[in-house]
C-alpha cells in the first residue's frame, strides 16, 4: 500500500458506554503494545504516540494517533480514531528512491487498532456499531 492509503485507516464507532469507559478501553489497548505506545487522556480527546522502533528513546513518533470522542444521541459516544502526524519510508538504492513511500510503524499502528476494536466490543452494552474505514479487508 502507499503512504495516502496508510494514513486513511482509522476506527469509527458508536459504543453505548459511559466516557470513562470508552477513555480506559482507548488506555487498554495502548498498553497492550507495552513501550510503543504512550497514550494521555484530555477532555474530549485521547492522544496515542506510537513508537515504532526497538527502543522507544531511539524512535520517532510515528504515527501520533488521534481518538476524539464526542456525546452522541441515546447516549452514546462517537469514537474516531484517526493519523494526527506521521514518518514516512521510502526504500532507497544508493541515493536513488526505489518503491512506494510508506507510513513508518504501521503495523504496530495496525496492532493497536485490532485492540482498540476489541475493547469497544467488551463495553458496548448493545446498539452500537465499530468499523474500520480506510482498509480493504
Amino acid at each position: 500500500m502507499a503512504l495516502n492509503e496508510d494514513i486513511a485507516i482509522g476506527l469509527q464507532a458508536t459504543v453505548n458506554a459511559s466516557r470513562e469507559e470508552v477513555v480506559n478501553a482507548c488506555l487498554n489497548a495502548a498498553s497492550v503494545l507495552g513501550s510503543h505506545a504512550q497514550a494521555t487522556a484530555a477532555s474530549a480527546k485521547v492522544t496515542v504516540k506510537i513508537f515504532p522502533g526497538l527502543v522507544q528513546k531511539l524512535s520517532k513518533v510515528s504515527p501520533l494517533v488521534g481518538v476524539t470522542l464526542k456525546p452522541s444521541t441515546n447516549d452514546t459516544i462517537e469514537v474516531i480514531v484517526r493519523i494526527e502526524k506521521y514518518v514516512s519510508l521510502q526504500s532507497k538504492f544508493f541515493l536513488i528512491p526505489m518503491g512506494p513511500k510508506r507510513l513508518m510503524g504501521k503495523a504496530t499502528y495496525m496492532n493497536f487498532l485490532s485492540a482498540l476494536e476489541q475493547e469497544l466490543r467488551a463495553i458496548n452494552n448493545g446498539g452500537g456499531r465499530i468499523q474500520r474505514i480506510g482498509e480493504s479487508r
